[in-house]
């Protein structure tokens, strides 16, 4: 009987550990391959993904989990993007592809112009939330990575 009791309480400790373990690699892709394609309104694909590092963090009783990651997006049609985001603007802004209708200003670097087919590097980090029913992408931030192909 006792160790019936043993193994029942080692099945429930490997089950919570399990239920608070950080997130798969496929998991976070996944949850970043479809923020890119709708926050780009289907205008950009993530094409590669590589986990970096991962950390878990507990705060005022609140489990997070950080992924950095590096990766690479291709763009389905031509445009310009903002390349550094401004000061209070929306974050992944180079997702929002703009018309190149001929009037195009660099403005020292901000903008740059992008083809059909084009790939950039990316890099980021996705913070997750433990939540009663799982892990939930709390917030993702992407942005162009300095050293191109």
């Amino acid at each position: 009987m006792k160790q019936q009791n043993i193994i029942i309480l080692l099945l429930v400790f490997l089950l919570n550990t399990a239920a608070y373990s950080q997130i798969s690699a496929e998991k976070a892709q996944e949850d970043l391959a479809n923020t890119v394609f709708k926050e780009s309104k289907e205008n950009v694909k993530l094409i590669s993904f590589e986990k970096e590092d991962g950390v878990k963090k507990l705060k005022n009783g609140i489990s997070y989990y950080s992924i950095k990651f590096i990766g690479e997006v291709q763009f389905l049609k031509n445009g310009q993007i903002q390349v550094m985001p401004f000061l209070n603007s929306a974050k992944n802004s180079f997702l929002d592809i703009m018309d190149n209708n001929g009037d195009f200003y660099p403005n020292g670097g901000l903008f740059k112009l992008v083809n059909k087919d084009e790939t950039l590097n990316v890099e980021g980090n996705i913070q997750y939330l433990k939540t009663e029913s799982g892990w939930k992408v709390k917030t993702i931030l992407i942005a162009i990575k300095e050293n191109q192909k």
